[in-house]
């Protein structure tokens, strides 16, 4: 969805944040759940959701939720040098991006569309 039919539609709402670059809008956030924090791409539209803390996914991952949970929910779960990642089951166009603690728990998590331009 673009920037202009996610502000159109209701779906987004702008949130004084970041602000934008060439690339991406970072100053949205989610109609009805501020908490969480959207980044649109100028080529892709909305390209990443930030999860607010209530957020879970329809496995029952969220914030809180410790490695071992998240390993369990998504068995094909990789590491990168900074996050875990793992494709969205039932749709190869869009992953999970997890955030850990030096506990070993969800510190922040995003759906993330294939090829987005928005963060590392």
């Amino acid at each position: 969805m673009s920037k202009d039919e996610a502000l159109r539609n209701g779906v987004v709402r702008q949130d004084g944040g970041l602000g934008e670059t060439e690339y991406c809008g970072y100053d949205y956030a989610l109609r009805n759940e501020p908490a969480a924090h959207v980044n649109i791409s100028t080529r892709l539209g909305v390209a990443v959701i930030f999860a607010a803390p209530t957020f879970r996914s329809p496995e029952g991952i969220g914030i809180g939720s410790s490695l071992a949970e998240v390993r369990s929910a998504y068995p094909g779960l990789q590491q990168s040098p900074n996050i875990f990642h793992t494709p969205v089951p039932g749709n190869a166009n869009a992953s999970y991006h997890f955030l850990l603690d030096q506990d070993r728990r969800v510190r922040q998590f995003s759906l993330a569309i294939r090829g987005q331009d928005c963060v590392n």
